[in-house]
C-alpha cells in the first residue's frame, strides 16, 4: 500500500509542477502572442471540492438512513484546517522567495482532496487526533445550520452588492452596438420583454448606453489576446471607486469601471489586471474559499485564510500585469492603485483595495525583487498533501466495546462462526469458549473513528454473533475494530483500539486446531502415476466429471455438474506400460474401465475391482481410458458417481 501511495503521490506531484509551469509560461507568452481561445491559466478548477460535497449532500437527502456526509465533511474540514494553518504560518517566507502566482495556487491544492477521497481505503491512519468531545447528532444539526446560514449570507451579500453596482450602471458600447440595441427595442416581438439579448447576454431593456469607441476597442483587444471565448460586457457605475469584475459564470461576467476618466495607458493596465482575474478564474477561487468558510464557519483559521487568499490573488495579477514592464510603468501602476482604492463585496475581484493590503501591494509593485517560479514548490506541496492523506484520522473519546457495541446487540445473539485471515488466506476456527471470549471483547477500549473506510490488514479475525433474524459482525486487526451492526443502516463503523490487540489473550479463548465438526463433502479426484522414469513421481490429475451426488440416499444432482470439456488430460511421446491409480475417496464395488483406441476401432473394458494394487496395465497402442465408478464419503453418508478420463499417446 505504501508503494502505491508513493507512486500516486509522485504522479500527482509531477502533474501539478508541470501544469503550473506550463500555465505560467502561457501567461508570460502573452507578451508576444495571444492565448488560445477558451484557455484558462488556473492550476486547478477551483470548485472541484464544493461540487463534490454538494453532490454528497444531494445523495444524503435521498438516503437519509445513510450517515456518510458528516464524517466526510468533518475529515475534509480537518485537512483544510491543518493545511491552511501550515500555509498561513509559512506564507511570509513563501511570499519572500516565490512568485505570487505560486502562492495563490497553493490555496487551491485542497481541491485535490476531492480526487483523493476514494483512495483513503488504501491507506491505514498513522496519526489519530482525539476530539475533546463525543460526536453527537445535534452537533451535525448545529454545524449544518451554520453552514446553510453562512452560504445564504454570502449569497445574499453578493447579490445585493451586484444589484447596487449594476442598478444605475451604463453599458459602454460603440456605434454599431448602440444601433443593435435600438433595433432590439424596436422589434415587435421584444416590446413586452423586460430583458433583451445583447452580445450573447441578457440585459434589462432600461439599461442606458454610452458610446466610448476607444475604451471599448482597448477592452476587446485585451479580451482577444487573453483568449476569452465570450465577449465580456464593459460598464460604468457611479457607486464604485475602483474597477472590478463580478460574476461567477461566463454569461454573468461584467467588468465595471467607476465614473471617471482614464488615460489609454491606465485603461490598458486596468484591463490587463482584470482580465488576469478572469483568466485565472479568481472569482471561482473566492467561491471555493467562501464555501470553505461556510464549511468551517466556527474556525478562525479559515476566516484568516479567506483574507490572505484575496491578497495573493491581487498580487498574482499585479505580477502578471508588470511582467517585463519598466520602472516608469511600475510607478504609473502604483499611482493607479493608490488613486483608485476602494472596496468590494461578494464574488468580485477589484483593482485596488484599502488598508494594509494596498500598502503591501505598492511595496511589491515598486520593489518586486527576484522570485523563484514556484513549480517545484507546487509539486512538493502536492506530494506531501497526497502522502499525508489517509494517514490522519479523527477519533472520539474512548469507551468500552460493551458501551459502544454490545449494549445495543440483541441479547439472544450468540457466536456463530469465527475465521481469521492471514495474508488473504482464510482459516475457520471451529472451537471457542463463548462466555470468556464475549467478556474479553466487551472489555476492549475503543475510540470511534470519524472515517468512511479502512484498508484490509494483513491479519484480521472476524467474529459473527447472530440469531435467526439478524447478525453482528466484528472484525479485529492489530489496531482497529470494524463493526457491522444489525440495528442501523450505516454499514461499517470503525474504531481504534486504545492499546494494540493482545493476540495471546484473545487466542486463549480459541482453539484453531479443532477440526470442522460438520465439513462439506469433497468430490473424488484421481491422481495418475506413470511408470516411465522421465515422468518422475509427480502425479497427473485425470479429467473428471461428477455424474451424481447422493446424501442419505437422496439424489442431490440429476445431471453432471462438474465436468471436463475438450481433450482430457494425459501424456504423449512416452513409452509407458502401466499407470498407478490413486483415488481420493474409497471405491464402491462395480467400477469399470473403458479402453478405446485413439486412431482405430479397437475397444475393450476391464473391471476396476480386478486390478492388482490399483495398477492399470496400458494397451500397446495409443488409447483413451475412461473410468466410471462410485465413491463413498463419510460426511453425511454421501455417495458420488464419477467418471475420469485420460489419454496415453505412445511414441
Amino acid at each position: 500500500m505504501m508503494t502505491m501511495k508513493l507512486i500516486l503521490s509522485l504522479i500527482f506531484a509531477f502533474a501539478a509542477a508541470w501544469g503550473f509551469s506550463a500555465r505560467q509560461q502561457e501567461e508570460r507568452d502573452l507578451f508576444w502572442k495571444p492565448l488560445k481561445k477558451g484557455r484558462k491559466t488556473v492550476l486547478l478548477f477551483p470548485l472541484l471540492l464544493p461540487c463534490f460535497l454538494l453532490l454528497l449532500l444531494c445523495f444524503q437527502l435521498f438516503l437519509p438512513s445513510a450517515d456518510f456526509l458528516s464524517p466526510i465533511a468533518l475529515i475534509l474540514l480537518g485537512y483544510l484546517s491543518l493545511y491552511f494553518a501550515l500555509l498561513l504560518l509559512l506564507l511570509p517566507l513563501l511570499r519572500r522567495f516565490f512568485s505570487a502566482k505560486a502562492c495563490a495556487s497553493l490555496w487551491l491544492l485542497p481541491n485535490l482532496l476531492y480526487l483523493l477521497f476514494n483512495l483513503d481505503r488504501m491507506f491505514t491512519p498513522r496519526i489519530i487526533l482525539p476530539l475533546p468531545f463525543a460526536f453527537r447528532p445535534w452537533m451535525v444539526v448545529v454545524w449544518l445550520g451554520g453552514f446553510v446560514l453562512m452560504l445564504l449570507w454570502q449569497t445574499v451579500t453578493h447579490l445585493r452588492f451586484r444589484r447596487r453596482v449594476l442598478k444605475d450602471a451604463t453599458l459602454v458600447t460603440d456605434e454599431k452596438g448602440l444601433r443593435l440595441w435600438q433595433e432590439a427595442h424596436e422589434k415587435p416581438a421584444n416590446r413586452q420583454k423586460k430583458f433583451l439579448s445583447f452580445s450573447g447576454h441578457l440585459l434589462p431593456r432600461s439599461t442606458p448606453m454610452a458610446m466610448e469607441e476607444e475604451t471599448l476597442r482597448l477592452w476587446r483587444e485585451c479580451q482577444t489576446r487573453s483568449g476569452c471565448r465570450r465577449e465580456i460586457l464593459l460598464l460604468r457605475s457611479p457607486v464604485l471607486a475602483t474597477p472590478l469584475t463580478l460574476g461567477l459564470f461566463d454569461r454573468t461576467l461584467r467588468l465595471v469601471l467607476p465614473q471617471r476618466e482614464y488615460t489609454p495607458e491606465e485603461l490598458e493596465l486596468i484591463f490587463c489586471h482584470e482580465i488576469g482575474h478572469i483568466r485565472n478564474e479568481d472569482i471561482k477561487t473566492k467561491a471555493f474559499l467562501f464555501f470553505s468558510l461556510a464549511l468551517g464557519w466556527f474556525n478562525p483559521l479559515i476566516w484568516l485564510a479567506c483574507y490572505k487568499v484575496a491578497q495573493d490573488l491581487e498580487l498574482s495579477c499585479d505580477e502578471g500585469v508588470l511582467y517585463r514592464r519598466d520602472d516608469k510603468t511600475r510607478r504609473k501602476y502604483a499611482a493607479l492603485l493608490l488613486h483608485t482604492a476602494g472596496s468590494s463585496l461578494g464574488l468580485t475581484s477589484c483593482l485596488s483595495a484599502n488598508g494594509r493590503t494596498l500598502r503591501y501591494r505598492l511595496r511589491r509593485v515598486l520593489h518586486p525583487g527576484k522570485k523563484l517560479s514556484g513549480a517545484l514548490l507546487l509539486g512538493l506541496s502536492t506530494f506531501f498533501l497526497m502522502m499525508s492523506y489517509g494517514s490522519i484520522a479523527l477519533a472520539q473519546p474512548a469507551r468500552t466495546a460493551d458501551e459502544l457495541i454490545f449494549q445495543n446487540i440483541p441479547s439472544d445473539h450468540v457466536i456463530r462462526d469465527i475465521f481469521q485471515t492471514n495474508y488473504n488466506s482464510p482459516q475457520f476456527i471451529y472451537a471457542w469458549e463463548e462466555e470468556g471470549l464475549t467478556d474479553y471483547l466487551k472489555g476492549l477500549s475503543l475510540a470511534p473513528l470519524l472515517t468512511t473506510s479502512l484498508p484490509e490488514e494483513d491479519w484480521e479475525i472476524t467474529i459473527t454473533f447472530s440469531n435467526d433474524q439478524s447478525a453482528t459482525r466484528l472484525t479485529l486487526s492489530q489496531d482497529f475494530l470494524t463493526a457491522y451492526l444489525p440495528y442501523d443502516n450505516k454499514g461499517a463503523i470503525y474504531y481504534k483500539l486504545t492499546e494494540p490487540l493482545d493476540k495471546e489473550a484473545l487466542f486463549s479463548f480459541l482453539d484453531p486446531s479443532a477440526p470442522d465438526p460438520d465439513p462439506d463433502p469433497t468430490p473424488p479426484t484421481l491422481d495418475l502415476f506413470f511408470d516411465h522414469p522421465e515422468l518422475g513421481q509427480n502425479p497427473l490429475s485425470a479429467s473428471r466429471t461428477i455424474l451424481s451426488e447422493s446424501r442419505e440416499g437422496v439424489l442431490q444432482e440429476e445431471r453432471p455438474y462438474w465436468q471436463w470439456e475438450g481433450d482430457p488430460s494425459g501424456i504423449a511421446g512416452f513409452p509407458a506400460k502401466e499407470v498407478g491409480l490413486d483415488f481420493s475417496l474409497p471405491l464402491l464395488p462395480g467400477g469399470t474401465i473403458l479402453v478405446k483406441e485413439l486412431e482405430g476401432a479397437r475397444t475393450y473394458s476391464l473391471p476396476l475391482d480386478g486390478l492388482t494394487g490399483n495398477t492399470l496395465p496400458l494397451a500397446p497402442y495409443s488409447a483413451r481410458y475412461t473410468i466410471t465408478a462410485s465413491f463413498s464419503h463419510p460426511v453425511q453418508n454421501t455417495v458420488y458417481e464419477a467418471q475420469f478420463c485420460f489419454d496415453v499417446r505412445l511414441p
